[in-house]
Parts: C-alpha cells; structure tokens; sequence
C-alpha cells in the first residue's frame, strides 16, 4: 500500500467514525440538556474542473532546412467561473520561439522557452508526483512553459505559438519531427496537421514511418503532406530526399535496439526514366533460413521475398538462393 493510499484509507476510515454518532444525534433531534438543536451542513464542493486542451492545429512550412511552425491550441474551461491553463509543450531543442499570443482576449498570457536541462528537471518532478509517467517520452526535448488566464467560464480560448528550427541534414536526407506522446490517453485532443517543404534543389522522394501521409506535388517543386483527423499516438516523423542529381537517390537509417541487434532502413529514390527504354528486371533474394531465424523473424523474412516478388511485372525473372549454417 502506497502512502497516498494509506492516507486515504486513514481519511475514509475517520469519516464514518465522525459521521455515525453524528447520524444517531441527528435521528434523535434533541441534545442531551434537553435543547433543540440546528444541525450544523457544510456546503459540497465539488473540485474545479481543469482548462482542457481539446484541438490542436499545426502548420509546418519548411523551406530546406529551416522549419517554420505553427501551432494553435484551443483552452476550453468546461467550469462554472473563470480559470487559469497552465501547460508545457515540448519542442525541439534549439528552436526559437517567434510568436506567442492568444487570439481574441485580452487577458494574462505569458510564455516562457525553457532549455532541455530544464524542461528535463520539470518532467522528472512531475513524474515524482505520479501526474503523468508519459510525460518521461519528452525527457530529451526542449519546452515551453505558458499560463492562460482567464478562460472565461463554459468557453474556449485560442492560443497561437510560433517556433523556428533548422533540421539536420543526413546526406540527402533531412528529417523533420513534430513530438507527440506515445501514449493514448482519454479525452485526447484532435490533432490537424499539414505541412509544405520545399527544397531549391527539389525533392525526389517524401516519407514517413510513423505515421500514414498523404502527398500533393506543386508546380513550384514544393510537396504538400497532409494527415487524416485521427492520427496514431507518437512523434510525427517526416524524411525527404533531396534531388541532388537526375540519378538515383539513397539514404541508410539505423537504429541499436541493443548490443549487436537493431533495425535498418533503407530510403531510395529510383533515376529520373526520361525517355529511356523500359528494361526487364532480374532480381535474386538471398534469404538467410538458419536456426537463429526461426519464428518471427523468418515469417517477416517471407513476408518481405512475398513483396518483392509480387511487385515483379510479367517477363521479368528472379531467383531465389536460401541458406543456413551448414
């Protein structure tokens, strides 16, 4: 039994002992000396209910390297009075904080960008109070710390904030990350994201493996991606590959999950065809069915050969060559 529990167990406990005699005096209506007595009620009152956040609107405009985003946050004040939102927004470290406002009042709003080191301090103290152990997944970031006041009683506020970063370039690959919790918590707000990038050099090809995207090339070599409503938990991630040459196009990502095991990732953009004629593809698939491979890992193995066949058109050849430890 925790101590918050054991507390609480003291509390209930206390309660019905103070409540009975209570109860009986009550019934009998008259105090021992004979006098009537007026039964001393103290008013319920219920807890206040919090600001909610319950939409979220981002806006990403990128051009190269230099992200530009814009988040709108709607406060809404489910209460009986005014009230105060307080909130920490976790964001990239090393962005710059451009704009902050709410739309439409004109009370008390100010915002603070708080360092990784202490954005890292405030998620552990929350954590310490059992607040929100997902907090923890953005123990790495940056944040900015805000108070909203008044939300006026049974209405919302809009809050508009504006950041700038550059992204780091891996080669011909650049990387753009909107953090987002993993978790799915009830009541989670609606999230509506789209996002325009544009490259000088243009972009050959756009990805994301966190979530599904869709994508609208512009006349001006730009892409414009966009979400459906309802998105999965987690961070959106978003990669492109830079046109750097009519040819092809590849970039390597790796992730160690632990020693001497992790995941790779390849993303490459096939040559510009131009007016070259169709040629007839011959593919070979080593597929390595030793002991070390059973279960899981071979069932992903056939599932990967299932596709790369089935994207084979007709006449083109391929080959399979199996091995084992022997």
């Amino acid at each position: 039994m925790t101590r918050g529990q054991f507390t609480k167990q003291i509390l209930l406990g206390g309660g019905v002992m103070i409540w009975q005699p209570l109860d009986a005096c009550m019934r009998c209506g008259v105090r021992p000396d004979g006098h009537w007595f007026t039964s001393h009620v103290r008013p319920f009152r219920r807890r206040p209910e919090e600001v909610k956040v319950t939409d979220i609107e981002v806006n990403v405009n990128i051009k190269g390297q230099v992200a530009t985003t814009e988040m709108f946050l709607s406060f809404k004040n489910p209460g009986t009075r005014p009230a105060e939102g307080k909130g920490i927004f976790p964001v990239p470290v090393g962005c710059v904080l451009k704009q902050f406002g709410m739309e439409g009042a004109s009370g008390k709003l100010e915002a603070k960008l708080l360092p990784k080191d202490e954005a890292r301090r405030i998620y552990d103290h929350i954590v310490s109070r059992m607040m929100d152990p997902a907090i923890l997944e953005f123990a790495g970031l940056g944040a900015v710390e805000t108070g909203v006041f008044p939300v006026p009683a049974g209405k919302s506020v809009r809050l508009r904030m504006v950041y700038e970063e550059v992204l780091k370039a891996d080669g011909d690959r650049v990387d753009y990350v909107l953090p987002r919790t993993q978790t799915m918590v009830k009541e989670a707000p609606t999230w509506k994201i789209s996002v325009n990038w544009k490259d000088e050099k243009g972009i050959k090809g756009v990805y994301s493996p966190t979530h599904g995207i869709e994508q609208k090339r512009g006349d001006d070599g730009s892409v414009t991606i966009s979400l459906g409503e309802k998105l999965n938990p987690g961070p959106l991630r978003i990669s492109v590959l830079r046109k750097v040459s009519e040819g092809a196009v590849a970039s390597v990502v790796s992730y160690e999950e632990k020693a001497d095991e992790g995941y790779l990732m390849m993303l490459l953009s096939a040559p510009e065809r131009g007016k070259a004629v169709k040629l007839k593809r011959e593919v070979t698939v080593v597929m390595d069915r030793s002991g070390s491979m059973a279960g899981k890992k071979l069932s992903q193995v056939k599932a990967a050969v299932r596709q790369v066949l089935g994207g084979l058109e007709d006449g083109e050849r391929f080959n399979l060559i199996t091995y084992n430890e022997s």
